[in-house]
């Protein structure tokens, strides 16, 4: 069985927060571009991400490693994160 977290993002250029549900055993590198694509379409086009974008700690601000999986970088359900 597939083990899969809901964390939140915030969109701070949407001013609006989106959940996504993410496999804990695929690498941030092949997630990151399905996350951008979701989120662009539920902010409803307010938000545009560039090839510079990336995933943030919401609550240290730390950018996070897109070689890690979900798991190992220790995210979990209810996890707050950022897109810039």
């Amino acid at each position: 069985m597939k083990r899969e977290i809901l964390v939140d993002i915030l969109l701070p250029a949407a001013e609006t927060a989106i959940e996504v549900w993410l496999p804990c055993g695929e690498p941030l590198h092949e997630l990151l571009p399905l996350i951008k694509r979701a989120a662009k379409e539920l902010a409803g086009g307010r938000f545009t991400p560039g090839a510079d974008t990336a995933l943030y700690d919401l609550e240290t601000g730390a950018v996070f490693d897109t070689d890690g999986t979900p798991e190992q970088l220790g995210l979990g359900n209810g996890s707050q994160l950022f897109l810039i």
